[in-house]
């Protein structure tokens, strides 16, 4: 998407997914396998009308349609292995694909997560579910992960977020221990969290160390905090770097911590329309 800060949402939408290489449903062939997909597999152009599992690890999926319309609680894609709370020890790979909930049910799809784990996912289109991207189980890994490219939209409110309701998030680290080769790249998404039970576009929620992150060139969008950095009893956060993003918020604000800053936090500024590179007001934390 190169940087992509301004595009409007069916520009966004048009370089990224399927729908930026001009295929459509009907180009897509059936996945009749098992729901955990075999390490080592490569499947192009497939449609999943449920979700499946990539904790085998050295799975490659392109240019493909997730839409499941039936998901049983689990998230759409998913590459945590939950017997022992660990990732794959060889990466994943989601690339070009479309990932929606839009065939089941409101409070269905508010649910579940996109993309749930720890994988490359690059190109993608994630809409219509409760939450984009999530990240955590990232041991014992040694291996750096890319979230590039993307696009998260029109996420999926249900009830009452102080209640029996969800909470949305565009983006999010629960877990990320640092170790030999481990790092996460957030560069060039657009994370859009314009929805009623939002938390925010990105959301640093600490349930276990966090380490070794960057986020650069992205747009935070949209209601609760566009970049929230929390802070969780006795969990820390260590070489967060934070560079040359842009912040849309409709909520509370742009930024907001409760705990230490990022190590690095250079160049962000709310989204300008019309001011060179789009840099309008510097945005602090």
């Amino acid at each position: 998407m190169e940087q992509g800060w301004a595009y409007s949402p069916s520009e966004a939408q048009a370089r990224t997914g399927i729908a930026r290489l001009g295929l459509t449903i009907s180009d897509m062939t059936p996945y009749t396998g098992n729901e955990f997909i075999p390490a080592g597999t490569t499947l192009t152009r497939r449609i999943f009308t449920f979700p499946v599992n990539l904790r085998a690890g050295g799975i490659t999926i392109t240019e493909s349609l997730f839409r499941p319309t039936i998901a049983d609680g689990w998230n759409i894609i998913m590459s945590t292995n939950w017997d022992t709370w660990t990732a794959p020890a060889v990466k994943n790979l989601i690339q070009d694909c479309e990932i929606t909930g839009e065939a089941l049910t409101l409070q269905n799809r508010s649910q579940l997560l996109g993309v749930d784990g720890l994988a490359d996912v690059i190109g993608c289109d994630i809409h219509h579910v409760g939450s984009g991207i999530g990240i955590r189980a990232s041991s014992p890994t040694t291996y750096a992960t890319y979230i590039t490219s993307n696009v998260v939209r029109d996420l999926a409110s249900y009830g009452d977020p102080a209640g029996s309701g969800n909470h949305c998030d565009a983006f999010t680290v629960r877990e990320y221990v640092a170790g030999a080769g481990r790092h996460v790249y957030v560069r060039r998404n657009w994370f859009d969290c314009e929805t009623a039970n939002a938390s925010g576009a990105m959301f640093l929620q600490a349930q276990d160390n966090i380490r070794e992150v960057t986020f650069e060139y992205n747009l935070f969008d949209g209601g609760g905090w566009n970049f929230t950095l929390g802070n969780y009893g006795s969990t820390t956060y260590d070489n967060i770097y934070v560079n040359d993003n842009r912040f849309n918020p409709t909520g509370f604000g742009a930024a907001v911590r409760s705990g230490v800053a990022p190590d690095v936090w250079t160049n962000n500024y709310r989204l300008g329309s019309t001011a060179p590179n789009y840099a309008g007001n510097p945005v602090n934390i």
